[in-house]
Parts: C-alpha cells; sequence; structure tokens
C-alpha cells in the first residue's frame, strides 16, 4: 500500500439501476480511474487529500474503432479528506460499475430509491445498525458490504434525510 498526496474528483451518474458514482484520481504516480463502492457516498466534486492505494490494475474498457481500451484502475486503501470543492465537474457517460458484480440483485436496488420503511430498515442493517439509525447516532457503512447493498443503504439514509459527511465517512440525521 501506498500513500499520496492528490485529487479525488467525483461524478454522479444516473443508470439503470439508480446513482452512482466513479472517481479518478490524480498523484504524482499518474491518473487512475476508481470505481469503488464508497464513491456512492460522495457528492459530486473534487477532493484533495492524501489517499493509501491499494493496488492498481489495468482493466480491459473495451474495443473501438481500431483500437483496444484500457483503464488504469486504482483500488483505494483509505481516504483522508483535506478540502472539498463540490463546484460542478463536467458529464460524461459511464456503465454503472454495479454490473460488474455478478451476486447483485438488480430490481431490489432500482427499487431502493424509495426506500425508507420499517421493513426497508430490517432488511438492509444489522442490528447494532439498526439501534445506532433509531437512536440518530452517527452512522458508518461498512464499505466491505457488496455495491449493491451498500448502494441499498445510501439510499435508504438518503431518502430518510440523512446526510454524509465527507471527511468523517459517517452519515449523520441533520437537527430539524
Amino acid at each position: 500500500m501506498y500513500q499520496f498526496k492528490g485529487t479525488l474528483v467525483v461524478r454522479k451518474i444516473f443508470g439503470k439501476y439508480g446513482e452512482f458514482a466513479i472517481g479518478s484520481i490524480q498523484t504524482p504516480i499518474g491518473e487512475f480511474s476508481v470505481k469503488q463502492a464508497e464513491l456512492d457516498e460522495y457528492e459530486q466534486g473534487t477532493y484533495e487529500g492524501r489517499f493509501v492505494i491499494s493496488s492498481i490494475r489495468t482493466i480491459s474498457g473495451g474495443f473501438g474503432t481500431n483500437k483496444l481500451i484500457l483503464e488504469s484502475r486504482a483500488t483505494l486503501g483509505s481516504i483522508h479528506i483535506d478540502e472539498i470543492d463540490e463546484t460542478p465537474v463536467e458529464t460524461i457517460t459511464e456503465a454503472d460499475p454495479i454490473t460488474e458484480d455478478d451476486n447483485v440483485d438488480f430490481e431490489q436496488v432500482a427499487a431502493s430509491t424509495k426506500s425508507n420503511t420499517d421493513e426497508d430498515l430490517q432488511n438492509l442493517f444489522n442490528a447494532a445498525e439498526i439501534a445506532t439509525i433509531e437512536q440518530g447516532e452517527q452512522v458508518v457503512l461498512d464499505p466491505t458490504n457488496d455495491r449493491g447493498m451498500l448502494r441499498q443503504q445510501h439510499n435508504y439514509l438518503k431518502s430518510n434525510r440523512w446526510k454524509f459527511n465527507m471527511q468523517e465517512q459517517a452519515w449523520y440525521l441533520p437537527s430539524l
């Protein structure tokens, strides 16, 4: 694992299975795409900070006219945000990374954009997380959950007026 100062640019895209985020990270050693589930919690914008890169791999992005498209993708071990700039970034078209996961129930993910019932709460969170949510305390989602589950949890919290604090990487319920 290597730590670098750099810039993470997060873009929000609304796809077939709901809103998702992708990113690109600029470091002293190069620019890499980032397509981790944790980015779904972040708002679109530019984030300056320190990033631990746990791996870099080349992904085949497909074929074009007389060309092969390759993507250098970084996996971030941790994110430490120093500065946030939520100025809109350019709009791009990108495939939803959730489609790369074979274990995702796409209908459930799409339906979760309006998720806010007690049944949803019970199905999406464990007992400790439910207690924390019911008490209105800060919630940290488990990034080791598959992207489908993390997106459903994100949708549940967002539809119930919870906000994500990027610097603390935790959800909180704003006071009314």
